[in-house]
């Protein structure tokens, strides 16, 4: 794993975290992971950042409200680091598929669409609930959106060259951006899924993932490419 893909799993918390008290014990390090986890699982299957209580939360986590409001100043704040959690799992899980997988650098080009779709169409399909949460609770300027948009460049600076080195020769006069714009589209395509639902396309659809892949790769290939 190269210096430029590497990002410590809980890089994307690091500035959330520094701002709350930090636990002093083993105990209370378990106690944050519980209270983490099911904040996850209860966002995930509400859909919504309001769809749960705090009642709900601490008696999920196995903790008292006093054991949250000793952590975290308000339920925003506590939703927040859910969500830069989660970003910070993803992005571990990514950089071990790019460090041991060798069809990230070596392709072919259809098969490293694939992974980039497997990627988000499973991505989205674990956390669909907390995705679509926080893209209704905020407006795209707010804050919360941050680590989500952060996120998301840090995956696509991972992902683009290793694709954009196998597009055709001439495709484009800058693969990397078009590649980066052809990704984007697959990220809109399952955004549209699971927040509209629209007829005729499924999250859990087995054909999902083999419709984008084979939209992401026409895209990018051309009639003569071979290896493309």
């Amino acid at each position: 794993m190269t210096a430029e893909t590497t990002i410590p799993a809980d890089a994307a918390a690091t500035t959330l975290r520094a701002g709350l008290k930090q636990p002093r014990q083993e105990r209370s390090e378990a106690t944050l992971k519980a209270m983490l986890a099911a904040g996850r699982t209860l966002i995930n299957e509400a859909g919504s950042l309001t769809g749960f209580s705090l009642a709900d939360l601490v008696r999920a986590a196995s903790t008292s409200v006093g054991a949250f409001y000793a952590r975290f100043p308000d339920k925003e704040t506590f939703c927040a680091l859910v969500l830069e959690d989660t970003l910070a799992e993803l992005r571990a899980e990514l950089d071990y598929s790019l460090a041991t997988d060798p069809t990230w650098n070596a392709g072919p080009a259809a098969a490293i669409c694939g992974r980039i779709v497997g990627f988000y169409v499973g991505l989205f399909r674990r956390h669909r609930g907390l995705f679509a949460a926080y893209m209704r609770h905020s407006p795209a300027q707010n804050p919360l959106w941050q680590p989500i948009r952060e996120a998301n460049r840090r995956i696509l600076d991972a992902m683009v060259p290793r694709l954009a080195s196998h597009v055709a020769a001439g495709r484009f006069t800058g693969p990397d951006n078009e590649t980066r714009i052809a990704v984007q589209l697959v990220i809109s395509a399952l955004t549209s899924i699971v927040l509209h639902a629209p007829s005729g396309l499924a999250l859990d659809d087995p054909r999902l993932e083999q419709r984008l892949t084979a939209m992401l790769y026409c895209y990018l290939s051309s009639p003569a490419a071979g290896d493309a």
